[in-house]
């Protein structure tokens, strides 16, 4: 029944992440009092959807992201070619007064978009100042890091066990038994970064340069070494030490310390993303990219793994897809944030025509990753399972 269930609850937790970026972009716009004409968890055909106000709120087929419609050029276009349409209608129909005319496409624009022609000017969204509309679209990656900030708070007063930082085993021929690192040391720093737990030392490994810097722990005494790693069969960097799996670190805190505890954590993570973003476009980067298969996966084992490792997984994707977010990629938020701050620098705005041509780029790059991603996850979920 878990295995049924766990797939559901998976894309469920998905959803959860989905909202909330959504909804940070959308409680940015109703601040800065822009209309949002839609909101939808998920693309293509709506499975519900329902108004409320003036926004239609929307469940839609495919579970693979989100959007939030604000009122921007495009609807300006649209309305505009609706108000062209109804104006020969009239005419065709013998109404040629001005005055009904407006009267008329006037009432039905406001029926159709939910927003009176003079509101318009005032609640577009290219028509605010450059911060607000910077907020709006930085609102989605905030929220997202808010929602990891506070799911991390939660793990933190749950508390959670990871296997801590003594070594339990070396592997022959490994640049860590010619260096000299011996069973039982404890690792203390990798790089000039304290570490507490294994994950932190295989992270800080895996996006290390062409040197490893290691301080250990041996009988109260701090040793120094600097090894060169060498590749896994994945293509990770590893020197070849194995975990103590016995050396437990229990993490809890109480209401109080979890609060800027989180905060520490969160940043700790988002440092270690920040510079492992670095190899995204190397080799053994391009391996790790997952898309959806891979992600449905993840979410779906943690559904079946208790509240801890689901609010670890929320975690880990929240702040992963805020970050990813700001990339300066066309379509993303980063490369709208790209774009108006360029308009901004240079006082003018750019062409449809060029708009156009920066959103296909980024329409290639993203469909290049979910191609990369996509057979990275057949490659790795279904060929091994094969083979």
């Amino acid at each position: 029944m878990a295995d049924i269930l766990s797939i559901p609850i998976g894309i469920l937790i998905l959803g959860i992440i989905i909202l909330v970026h959504e909804f940070g972009h959308f409680i940015f716009s109703k601040i800065f009092n822009v209309k949002v004409l839609k909101f939808s968890i998920g693309f293509g055909p709506a499975i519900a959807k329902k108004k409320i106000g003036e926004t239609e709120f929307m469940l839609s087929a495919i579970p693979l992201g989100g959007y939030v419609s604000p009122l921007d050029e495009e609807r300006l276009k649209e309305i505009t070619r609706v108000k062209e349409e109804l104006v020969r209608e009239l005419q065709s129909k013998g109404v040629y007064d001005l005055s009904t005319i407006t009267y008329q496409i006037d009432k039905i624009i406001e029926e159709k978009f939910g927003i009176s022609p003079q509101d318009i000017p005032k609640r577009t969204f290219e028509n605010k100042p450059y911060l607000a509309k910077l907020l709006i679209v930085l609102g989605g990656p905030l929220f997202n890091i808010i929602l990891g900030i506070l799911t991390m708070y939660i793990v933190l007063i749950l508390g959670m066990e990871k296997i801590g930082n003594t070594i339990g085993d070396v592997m022959k021929n490994s640049p860590a038994e010619i260096a000299g690192i011996l069973k039982g040391d404890i690792v203390k720093e990798i790089n000039g970064v304290p570490v507490r737990t294994w994950d932190e030392i295989k992270s800080n490994i895996m996006i290390s340069k062409d040197i490893v810097r290691l301080k250990v722990i041996r009988n109260g005494e701090e040793l120094s070494f600097e090894l060169t790693p060498t590749k896994s069969e994945k293509g990770q960097k590893i020197i070849g030490i194995y975990p103590d799996t016995n050396n437990v670190v229990k993490m809890k805190y109480d209401l109080i310390e979890a609060i800027p505890q989180s905060f520490v954590e969160t940043h700790k993570f988002l440092s270690l993303f920040l510079r492992s973003l670095g190899t995204l476009f190397s080799k053994e980067g391009i391996e790790t990219i997952g898309g959806p298969i891979a992600l449905t996966k993840i979410t779906s084992e943690a559904a079946q793994s208790g509240i801890r490792t689901i609010l670890i997984v929320i975690f880990f994707i929240s702040i992963n897809l805020g970050i990813l977010n700001l990339l300066p990629i066309p379509m993303l938020d980063g490369g709208h944030i790209f774009i108006m701050s360029l308009e901004n620098i240079l006082r003018r705005k750019f062409s449809p025509q060029v708009k156009q041509a920066i959103s296909f780029v980024g329409i290639l790059i993203l469909s290049t990753l979910l191609v990369v991603a996509m057979f990275n996850d057949i490659k790795n979920i279904f060929i091994k399972k094969i083979f």
